[in-house]
């Protein structure tokens, strides 16, 4: 191969190499396309039951969804609360899981809007050796800032209300956390 060859293929793959770094950032910050997130936070959760007082948890989430546009994404998130408390002198070690179907949509530049529903399982552990388990509905809304971080990573400061409702109660939520969301 003679040098001219030689460097006409490098300069080829110099242009297409750089090329193809452009072409990666057609997408760049407008938030089409797929996504995966992750969230930690804590919050408040109280049951509807007589004499039931709010308690603090940590949050849990994980998501993956899709850009629909650059204002609206959609999610499938699923979550847990951890919480443990004294109550009437019996420790309770609570988990809430939900698995949520979830929309944002971005109003300007980083803030949203947030919407969802879905199930939810809540598990909750008695001190004496008492276990109960229930499966039920629930819904929410929300709302948060999110800014660009790197090209292809959001980090976001959020707050959601959720209503939680079991046969044998129902639990409302309110929730704050950080998130980040690979797009």
């Amino acid at each position: 191969m003679r040098p001219k060859h030689i460097v006409a293929a490098l300069t080829a793959l110099l242009v297409l190499g750089l090329a193809g770094e452009a072409f990666a950032l057609d997408a760049w910050r407008d938030r089409r396309g797929l996504l995966f997130g992750v969230g930690i936070g804590a919050g408040s959760s109280q049951s509807d039951v007589k004499d039931a007082e709010s308690h603090i948890g940590f949050n849990f989430s994980a998501r993956v969804g899709g850009g629909v546009n650059k204002q609206l994404t959609l999610d499938a998130e699923i979550g847990l609360q951890k919480a443990t408390f004294d109550q009437n002198d019996v420790d309770i070690a609570q988990d809430i899981f939900t698995g949520f179907i979830g929309a944002n949509y971005f109003i300007m530049d980083g803030l949203y809007g947030r919407v969802m529903g879905g199930v939810a399982h809540i598990g909750v552990e008695l001190d004496p050796g008492k276990d109960d388990d229930e499966t039920g509905t629930g819904f929410g809304f929300g709302a948060g800032y999110e800014f660009f971080a790197t090209a292809d990573l959001a980090v976001g400061l959020g707050a959601d209300f959720r209503y939680l409702s079991f046969d044998d109660a129902a639990f409302t939520m309110i929730n704050f956390g950080v998130t980040g969301t690979w797009y």
